[in-house]
């Protein structure tokens, strides 16, 4: 019997490079006994969970409206709200990276920079992880909105039928929140490195750096661009974005 994909979201997170030259993107490394990619390097991202498809959540979207997510995903999915695939793939960068796309109050973009925030919200992944508070509760507290119009869609991906673990994911691009830092979870995630897509894919062929085709395929497309606008511009566009399928 094939197993059902779940649905997934995944994040391809750039940022530009602080030595110059060509920007890089953030690969995050699956610890070894994961029952899922092993060792491989992959984007920040995973399932769709319940909370993430819950109706209050609109209100916590904020930059783009569910008619416009229903045009960007114009193909058939079993969500009660489409923005729930967004609201999925920042909660999972949140907990697997510390990245936190995300408003505050008066539409400014979050910083950790100052008054103990980024202590704050270390806090607030390690309660998450032991099932004390939910994401939604998060934002609620500190009355912040997801940045859901920094994520541009990009492609989807399903695990092919002889996989015993599937997912249908849909794969965004985003630039990486300024006045962050990446701070991997050390339990799904054991590493982080940010690299150049040109790096990423050579290192991949030399046999140093595991990573599955969808990864491949979305850094050769990464490193057709020297900017991140322009990539963000040609590729995230959302206006008829291709499917593609592993098996």
């Amino acid at each position: 019997m094939k197993v059902v994909p779940r649905k997934a979201s995944t994040v391809a997170v750039v940022r530009e490079n602080p030595d110059g030259g060509d920007f890089q993107v953030l690969l995050l490394r699956r610890n070894g006994e994961s029952s899922f990619l092993p060792h491989n390097y992959v984007f920040p991202g995973g399932a769709l969970e319940e909370q993430d498809d819950m109706p209050c959540f609109r209100e916590f979207c904020r930059g783009m409206n569910s008619g416009q997510a229903d045009v960007i995903l114009d193909d058939e999915i079993d969500v009660s709200n489409r923005l729930s695939i967004w609201v999925a793939g920042i909660r999972e960068t949140f907990e697997e990276t510390g990245l936190l796309y995300a408003y505050e109050h008066d539409g400014t973009p979050l910083v950790f920079s100052g008054n103990g925030k980024k202590e704050l919200y270390c806090q607030y992944r390690k309660r998450m992880f032991a099932g004390e508070i939910t994401f939604r509760e998060m934002l609620a507290h500190e009355n912040l909105t997801l940045a859901v119009d920094r994520l541009c869609y990009l492609s989807r991906w399903v695990t092919p039928d002889f996989s015993p673990i599937r997912y249908d994911a849909r794969f965004f691009l985003a630039e990486a929140p300024s006045g962050q830092d990446v701070i991997h979870d050390g339990q799904e995630i054991t590493e982080h490195t940010w690299i150049t897509p040109a790096d990423a894919l050579r290192r991949n062929s030399e046999g140093s750096l595991p990573m599955v085709l969808p990864t491949v395929h979305t850094l050769q497309e990464l490193s057709k661009f020297q900017n991140i606008s322009d990539a963000i511009s040609s590729l995230g566009s959302g206006a008829h974005p291709e499917e593609f399928f592993t098996g």
